[in-house]
């Protein structure tokens, strides 16, 4: 289970501690438990990102209007690195960058200062030292409200389960289609979709393991990047780090995968709805 999962739950369960908590904590507790931009349709994701892009210049004070560019790599790097967030916690990371209550967790600048200028552009580097930062508070917030909790034990209910998995069917459903006219779908966390494809019998369950030839493309690509995260990667790799690399590998055969069902099923000139029917009707598993 999740610390934030384990929070709500024990909060929950003890109203009274979490009636002392401090307003930011509470705003971060609210924030996390909306769904991660992960689970969402990726049309609705593409529109709230826009539209949340201009708001948020606008609060940070950038006069100029972001453009498409701004808009799309901001896009990319959300799905890209910060996955687990929610739309909330983005917002909120900006508030909180502009009311001074990040600046703990911001690097510091030459003067000592919290390194949170963003010059008048809201380049890939700022947006990523913002998140970094609200990242580094949600943890320390997080990890001490675990401790003013008492043992419980935490459980996911079966409701929980159910909204959880029908979130995921649709939004197989709707990549399908789409992958149907495009050729072209995006799964931030395939290892999900490969479990579900496997349980409607679409798919044999079977250990993924990445060969040698699939990490070597891999690092090639990261070494060759523009992203200095995506070059630390690589260089950690070759340091003996290798969970980065080896993750992206592991999600990479995985989408594979899945890319070879969806091409079975419209060759066969099928959909994939009925399969997931069933699983709508089964238990939670």
């Amino acid at each position: 289970m999740t610390l934030p999962v384990k929070i709500k739950q024990g909060l929950q369960l003890i109203p009274e501690q979490a009636k002392g908590l401090p307003p930011e904590t509470k705003l971060i507790i609210k924030a996390i438990n909306k769904q991660p931009i992960a689970t969402l349709p990726q049309k609705e994701l593409i529109k709230q990102v826009a539209e949340m892009v201009g708001f948020i210049c606008r609060d940070i004070g950038i006069k100029a209007k972001p453009d498409n560019y701004d808009i799309t790599r901001f896009f990319d790097i959300l799905l890209k690195y910060y996955f687990f967030l929610t739309l909330s916690e983005i917002k909120l990371a900006f508030e909180f960058t502009v009311s001074g209550r990040l600046d703990d967790f911001f690097p510091k600048d030459g003067q000592g200062n919290p390194d949170k200028n963003h010059y008048q552009s809201f380049s890939l580097e700022y947006v990523c030292k913002v998140l970094n930062a609200y990242m580094r508070r949600k943890r320390a917030t997080l990890e001490t409200v675990e401790a003013l909790l008492p043992e419980h034990e935490y459980t996911i209910t079966d409701d929980e389960k159910r909204a959880n998995r029908e979130r995921l069917i649709a939004d197989i459903i709707e990549q399908f289609e789409n992958y149907r006219t495009t050729r072209q779908m995006v799964f931030i966390i395939p290892h999900l979709v490969t479990n579900l494809l496997i349980h409607a019998g679409l798919m044999e369950g079977e250990e993924i393991k990445p060969d040698r030839d699939t990490v070597n493309e891999l690092l090639r690509v990261l070494q060759f990047s523009s992203n200095r995260r995506e070059q630390k990667e690589a260089k950690d790799y070759e340091d003996g780090m290798k969970f980065n690399v080896e993750y992206r590998a592991r999600k990479k055969i995985e989408v594979e995968r899945i890319r070879t069902v969806f091409d079975k099923l419209i060759a066969e000139g099928k959909g994939i709805d009925t399969y997931l029917s069933d699983l709508r009707r089964s238990d939670v598993r």
